[in-house]
């Protein structure tokens, strides 16, 4: 995720990390996450980790999860 994501901050790793957590805790679906890993992928090429941030936090309100 780090690499596919083109994560270059502490603070952005410590992000990808809180969500895998929250995934692997099945606090948010996995379908949920790929979803906005691939859009923000797809978004931004060369940096998708923004737009990946972005979608998590808009996917996760709406589904009532705490980032």
């Amino acid at each position: 995720m780090i690499k596919g994501l083109k994560v270059t901050r502490p603070v952005e790793e410590s992000f990808i990390d809180h969500v895998v957590i929250l995934v692997g805790n099945n606090k948010m679906p996995v379908s949920l996450f790929y979803a906005a890993f691939r859009w923000a992928r797809r978004l931004s090429p060369e940096y998708p980790f923004p737009y990946f941030e972005s979608a998590i936090r808009a996917l996760a309100k709406k589904n009532k999860i705490d980032i």
